[in-house]
């Protein structure tokens, strides 16, 4: 609880001195918590990489639509085994600061996810919410977190929280 209460205090605070919009519009940036996590499962009996890409289109100063995609690639080296899974989300990003792309926002969508190997099919859910700055001429820099809902078209249901540590660029 008391991380929770700092981390709140620190993005308040830096938010106070974040810049106003300058009216860019469209984003494209990539979840460096999943290129770490890709980073920390290479191991010498297999590996998982990760490669997510987002961007947001601003619809007006408050809202914006921020589609997403991520390819999931894992290897077995013991059984030379491989799977690639495709996930594609498209959420409603709100900003009650009426910021443009910068400032506090909270977004909620669906999505899927198809393993390409079994055409297995995956339905989600996603909530989250953060911080977004644009320092300089563009760079975008992004705190935030979330949950997902992940329903297995064959009735699993499985929660999952999810990290966002936003890296990217404004235009």
């Amino acid at each position: 609880m008391k991380k929770c209460l700092l981390l709140t205090v620190i993005l308040a605070a830096a938010s106070l001195g974040a810049q106003e919009s300058r009216g860019e519009s469209f984003e494209i940036s990539t979840n460096a918590a999943y290129l770490i996590l890709s980073a920390a499962t290479v191991r010498s009996t297999g590996a998982m990489l990760v490669l997510p890409l987002e961007c947001q289109v601003a619809l007006n100063r408050s809202l914006a639509l921020h589609p997403a995609a991520v390819v999931i690639w894992n290897a077995d080296f013991t059984g030379g085994s491989q799977s690639v899974t495709v996930e594609v989300e498209c959420a409603l990003t709100w900003r009650p600061e009426g910021r443009g792309l910068s400032g506090w926002y909270l977004g909620v969508g669906p999505g899927v996810a198809v393993a390409m190997d079994s055409n297995h099919v995956l339905v989600l859910a996603n909530v989250d919410c953060g911080y977004q700055w644009i320092l300089g001429k563009g760079l975008l820099l992004g705190l935030g977190g979330g949950g997902r809902a992940i329903f297995d078209t064959s009735g699993g249901f499985l929660p999952m929280p999810d990290l966002k540590l936003r890296v990217g660029w404004v235009f």
